[in-house]
């Protein structure tokens, strides 16, 4: 159940597009206010929201007269007797390009805006009309609030008040959600994300989108749906409303931590998602017996098998524990067996004080040369023999033909980087089970070349 003017709809199939769109019965577009702009935001997400309302404030029949930024200062290293750079902001990037007029939160007052004074405008020195945020990750207080004669709105990436909180894009990749939204609502004084709702749109998620992705395609959604309000905002404000505090769920911030794999639990699909939803800020990680030391293994890149195009390397894949590695002759990639007959594909590692190094590296390092087999959830008694792997009570493999066929629907999204060595041959020989018709447009391009058949190894 969705609102349009604070008034309860019931969405379906035909009312989406319409809604997506917008009615001018729900927004109007007579309204000639031109608003001062204080812009608070960091990541990706809010640089495309930033985006729009730079582009608008560029056209004569701008809702944003005058546009300025406020986000975090740029983090630096030290070599030696070099600086740096460390860490900028997505949206100081953008400023830069744009000739954004940018303020930088000191360094000791980041993430608590204590003793942050608001700016006045670059151009004439006023008060700016409106603070608008998005994925700024500080809260700011009420007397920051009330320095705005409109005080302040927010765009989340999410269908208030579900996944509130600073990761409602990892979340919802993570819980594998078929579908989220943008909201646009008042800064709320005491709590994050708990303001009145002005707005809202659905949005569809692909599957094999990263957070990166996701967070792009929603700012750029927000950023037009903010405009929007922005031309309507006395009306939308009447028609605002009040989120159902029975209904709220919270998202937390991550860490590394959080992408430990479990080969007890996580399924080849949980894996990928993991990857997907902490794009380019953390990657899953892993432990490797080497003699007798534990080390981490981070997984840089990875994806699931494409179709039919990366079989199985082993006939007896399904009896392999999970975090068995196996690697056929000449492929980019090690296959990595996952609870539930899935299988995860990684074509470059790190392995803890090395460099980073490929598929075909890591096996000639570290499965060939230490007769390393599987990796390992936790840390073990270095000196004793490694435990078998104990699967998960009342746990029941899958069939050969769901194993099989697990990865048969394609992704709507490319992975990155990501380009594992095809692994093709008669499945019907193999294992008895009759392939399925793969779609024309999934068929290798003529620039991938033909696909060499290959037989499944019994044995690494």
């Amino acid at each position: 159940m969705f609102r349009v003017l604070g008034r309860p709809v019931q969405l379906t199939a035909r009312w989406l597009p319409a809604y997506r769109n917008t009615s001018r019965r729900a927004f109007g577009t007579t309204n000639s206010a031109h608003y001062k702009v204080l812009f608070f935001g960091t990541d990706e997400f809010a640089r495309a929201v930033l985006k729009e309302l730079y582009e608008d404030s560029q056209t004569s029949s701008s809702v944003v007269s005058q546009l300025e930024l406020v986000c975090p200062p740029h983090q630096f290293i030290q070599h030696g007797k070099k600086t740096k750079l460390k860490w900028k902001a997505d949206t100081s990037r953008l400023s830069a390009k744009r000739d954004i007029k940018t303020h930088f939160i000191p360094t000791a007052d980041e993430g608590k805006m204590l003793n942050w004074v608001v700016p006045k405008t670059a151009k004439d020195g006023k008060t700016f009309d409106i603070g608008i945020v998005a994925s700024f990750g500080a809260f700011l207080p009420q007397r920051i609030i009330d320095e705005f004669p409109l005080k302040m709105l927010n765009v989340h990436p999410s269908m208030l008040p579900k996944y509130r909180g600073p990761s409602p894009i990892e979340t919802a990749i993570l819980n594998d959600d078929k579908s989220t939204g943008i909201s646009i609502q008042e800064v709320h004084p005491s709590k994050f994300d708990a303001g009145k709702v002005l707005a809202q749109v659905p949005y569809e998620i692909k599957s094999g989108i990263n957070r990166k992705q996701m967070g792009q395609e929603m700012g750029t959604e927000g950023g037009k749906l903010l405009l929007k309000v922005l031309r309507d905002l006395d009306n939308m404000r009447k028609h605002s409303w009040e989120q159902d505090e029975s209904q709220v769920t919270k998202t937390y911030l991550f860490s590394n931590t959080d992408l430990q794999i479990n080969w007890q639990t996580m399924t080849a699909h949980h894996i990928a998602r993991m990857y997907c939803a902490h794009y380019e800020r953390y990657v899953p990680w892993t432990h490797l017996r080497v003699k007798n030391s534990l080390k981490m293994v981070k997984f840089l890149v990875m994806g699931l098998p494409q179709g039919q195009k990366h079989m199985p390397v082993r006939r007896d894949f399904l009896d392999l524990a999970p975090g068995t590695m196996s690697h056929q002759r000449k492929t980019n990639f090690i296959e990595f067996n996952c609870i539930g007959g899935g299988r995860i594909l990684v074509t470059r590692f790190i392995v803890e004080s090395k460099q980073a190094c490929d598929g075909l590296q890591f096996n000639a390092g570290y499965i060939k040369k230490f007769k390393a087999e599987r990796m390992l959830s936790g840390h073990v008694d270095m000196n004793r023999p490694t435990p078998p792997f104990e699967y998960p009570e009342g746990y029941t493999k899958p069939s050969l033909e769901t194993a099989l066929h697990m990865f048969d629907t394609p992704l709507e999204v490319k992975v990155p980087g990501f380009s594992p060595t095809p692994l093709r041959y008669d499945m019907k020989k193999a294992f008895g089970i009759e392939p399925r018709q793969v779609p024309k447009e999934q068929e290798p391009t003529e620039e991938q070349g033909p696909a060499e058949k290959q037989e499944p190894t019994d044995k690494e």
